[in-house]
């Protein structure tokens, strides 16, 4: 995989990043994505918790305004837990939870 400059990426690349909802423990927290062409790595900014990992992550959609999963990823697809990525040319929304440790 390439990494793109801002100057020599060969699309467009968008995404939108929305946190959706927390546990019942400020320790997990979870977001969607949508988005192409995207590469998302998550760090903490709590100094007694300074690594982030995914917990969760799920493809899916929504219908009638709710949430529809469909396939879990795991680490092959989030590195083992250390980032999302929705490819260059393929379009999707991710349902993923955090956790800091």
């Amino acid at each position: 995989m390439k990494n793109y400059s801002f100057y020599d990426a060969p699309t467009v690349v968008i995404g939108l990043l929305v946190k959706s909802a927390e546990y019942g423990s400020s320790c997990f927290f979870c977001f969607i994505v949508s988005s192409t062409g995207i590469v998302i790595t998550c760090l903490s900014n709590q100094p007694g918790a300074p690594n982030t990992g995914i917990l969760h992550l799920d493809e899916g959609r929504y219908i009638d305004e709710k949430w529809k999963p469909g396939r879990r990823l795991n680490g092959d697809q989030d590195h083992q837990g250390r980032h999302i990525r929705i490819p260059v040319g393929e379009y999707g929304i991710q349902k993923l939870t955090l956790y800091r440790y």
